[in-house]
C-alpha cells in the first residue's frame, strides 16, 4: 500500500516532465472543489461556522504541496531505515514478501480493493464531497442509537462511505488513508516505536498495553509484532473496526501475548480499572473529537494508566510545526485546506490546540518527548507516581550501569541520586569497601558497589545496632 501511494504522485510528476496529458490521472489524486459545508454540529449541537469552500485554485495548491514536498516524504522512509538499521525497531512484517498479508502481495486483491476503491471515491464519495450536507450523509442511512453513538461520531469522516460503521468502510480504510498519504502513513506512526519498545524493554515481562481507538487495529500490529509477548487491549466504539482488528491480528495471536478487544467509547472505558496499564496508545484521534470529548478522553487514558506508566500519542502536525522542518507556509497551508476537503469538522481546533496543556491540565500528564515526521508528530507523557526508588519505573536498582545506553538519562540520574544517599548512610563503608573490589566483581554501575551486596552486608550490621540499643 506504501507503494502504490508513492507511485501515484511519481508518476504524475514524471508524466509532465515528458509532456504527456496529465488531466485524467489528476483528476484521481488532487483534492475535490466542493461547496462550503453547512450546520456543522459540536457534541453540544450548536452550529459551528460553515467552511469556505475551496476553489480550484487552492485544490491545485494542495496537489502542488503534496508534489513539491515529495522529499520530505522519502525522508521520512530514509529516516525509518536509519532507525531498523540501528535497531530501533524491526524492520515492517509488510514489507517484507514472507510474512506480509495476503491482500497487499496477491496482485489480484491489490487489483480488487484498488478497484473497489476507484469505484468507492467516484461513486459515492466524490458526489458527497459537492453536497453542502454530505459530511452528515451517515444520519440520513444510519438510524444512529445516540445513547451508543455520540453524534459527533456518526458522520462520514473523509467523506468515507457509511463513516465508521460498516465492514466495507473497515476493509477500504488502511488503502484510503495510504493513497491520502502517498504511503506514508504507516512509517509515520512507526515513528513512537523507538520510544514504546525503549519504555517496554524497562517493564516486567507481563507489562500491559492498551490502544486507544484502534481501528483496523493497524498500528498495534507494529507493536505486537516487535512486542510478541506483550499483552494488549485495543479499543473502539466501532464493532466493523474491531472485526477488522481481530482479522489483522491473526498472525501475531501465535506469537504469545493475548489481545483483548474493548468495544466502548473512549470517553467512557469505566470496564478498565483505575492504573491496570503499563503503557497507552493513542494514534490519530484527537483531531475527530470536539474539545469536551478530547477532555473526557485525556481523563480515561490517564485513569487506567498506572503510576509511573507513559502515554504514546501519534496525531496530525499543527500549526506552527512546520517551522522546525522550514515548512511552516507549506505545512500551515495544508492544515488549513485539510478539513475542507475531507470533512474534518474539528481539525482546524485542534490545529490550534495546545496539547502539552491540555494533557497536564486534565490528566497530570508530564511531556517528556516531543518528535516531527512530516505532517505527523509523536508526543510521550508520563503520569507521576510510581515506586522509582526500588524499582526506576520498571528496571531494578541493580541492574542500572552508568555506561547502560539503554537507560533513560531520568531514571539513571534517580538511580545515583539514591546511591549518594546511601553513602551518607550507614552503608557508606561498605560502598567504599565495594568499590574497592577488582572490576571483574562488579554487576551493577560500571566502577562502583552492587546495591545488592551492600545491602547484603549492612541489613545485617543494622538489626545488631537496633538490638544493643534496645539492651
Amino acid at each position: 500500500m506504501d507503494g502504490v501511494g508513492v507511485a501515484s504522485a511519481v508518476a504524475k510528476i514524471l508524466l509532465e516532465e515528458n509532456n504527456i496529458d496529465t488531466k485524467p490521472f489528476e483528476d484521481t489524486i488532487r483534492p475535490m472543489v466542493r461547496a462550503a459545508d453547512a450546520n456543522l454540529t459540536t457534541a453540544g449541537n450548536s452550529p459551528e461556522k460553515e467552511s469556505e469552500g475551496m476553489t480550484e485554485e487552492a485544490a491545485r495548491d494542495v496537489s502542488a504541496f503534496l508534489e513539491a514536498h515529495m522529499s520530505a516524504i522519502l525522508s521520512v522512509f530514509r529516516e525509518e531505515m536509519e532507525l531498523i538499521e540501528n535497531e530501533e525497531y524491526k524492520f515492517p512484517y509488510d514489507m517484507n514478501p514472507v510474512t506480509a498479508p495476503s491482500y497487499q502481495t496477491n496482485l489480484l486483491q491489490v487489483l480488487r480493493i484498488s478497484r473497489d476503491n476507484i469505484r468507492d471515491q467516484q461513486q459515492k464519495v466524490q458526489p458527497r464531497r459537492q453536497r453542502k450536507d454530505g459530511g452528515q450523509d451517515l444520519l440520513s442511512t444510519f438510524e444512529i442509537d445516540e445513547k451508543r453513538y455520540p453524534k459527533y461520531y456518526a458522520q462520514n469522516f473523509h467523506y468515507q462511505t457509511d463513516g465508521w460503521l460498516s465492514n466495507e468502510s473497515a476493509r477500504l480504510y488502511d488503502f484510503q488513508v495510504e493513497t491520502l498519504f502517498l504511503g506514508s502513513a504507516d512509517a509515520m506512526r512507526r515513528r513512537c516505536l523507538p520510544h514504546l519498545n525503549k519504555y517496554l524493554k524497562s517493564q516486567k515481562k507481563n507489562a500491559k498495553l492498551l490502544d486507544v481507538a484502534t481501528g483496523t487495529g493497524r498500528f498495534l500490529t507494529f507493536v505486537r509484532d516487535n512486542n510478541p509477548e506483550l499483552e494488549c487491549t485495543a479499543q473502539d466504539l466501532s464493532p466493523f473496526y474491531l472485526a477488522k482488528t481481530r482479522d489483522n491480528h491473526k498472525a501475531f495471536d501465535k506469537n504469545g501475548g493475548k489481545l483483548t478487544l474493548l468495544e466502548a467509547n473512549a470517553e467512557d472505558m469505566s470496564t478498565l480499572e483505575d492504573g491496570s496499564f503499563d503503557a497507552v496508545t493513542c494514534v490519530y484521534l484527537f483531531h475527530e473529537l470536539p474539545p469536551e470529548a478530547q477532555k473526557n478522553v485525556v481523563k480515561e487514558m490517564s485513569r487506567v494508566l498506572k503510576p509511573g506508566g507513559k502515554l504514546f500519542f501519534v496525531d496530525s502536525a499543527q500549526r506552527g510545526d512546520g517551522k522546525r522542518m522550514n515548512m511552516e507556509k507549506e505545512i500551515d497551508q495544508a492544515l488549513e485546506n485539510f478539513p475542507v476537503f475531507s470533512h474534518e469538522p474539528y481539525y482546524r481546533a485542534y490545529s490550534e490546540l495546545d496539547l502539552k496543556n491540555l494533557f497536564k491540565e486534565v490528566g497530570g500528564l508530564d511531556c517528556e518527548a516531543e518528535e516531527l515526521a512530516w505532517v505527523s508528530k509523536t508526543l510521550v507523557f508520563q503520569k507521576p507516581g510510581g515506586d522509582e526508588s526500588s524499582a526506576m519505573n520498571g528496571a531494578s536498582v541493580t541492574e542500572l550501569r552508568d555506561d547502560d545506553e539503554d537507560v533513560d538519562e531520568s531514571v539513571l540520574a534517580a538511580a545515583n541520586e539514591l546511591k549518594a544517599e546511601m553513602r551518607n548512610s550507614t552503608v557508606a563503608p561498605v560502598v567504599e569497601e565495594m568499590e574497592q573490589k577488582p572490576a571483574v566483581e562488579e554487576i551493577t554501575w560500571a566502577g562502583e558497589a552492587s546495591t545488592k551486596e551492600i545491602f547484603e552486608q549492612v541489613t545485617p550490621e543494622v538489626i545488631e545496632e537496633k538490638e544493643d540499643e534496645q539492651n
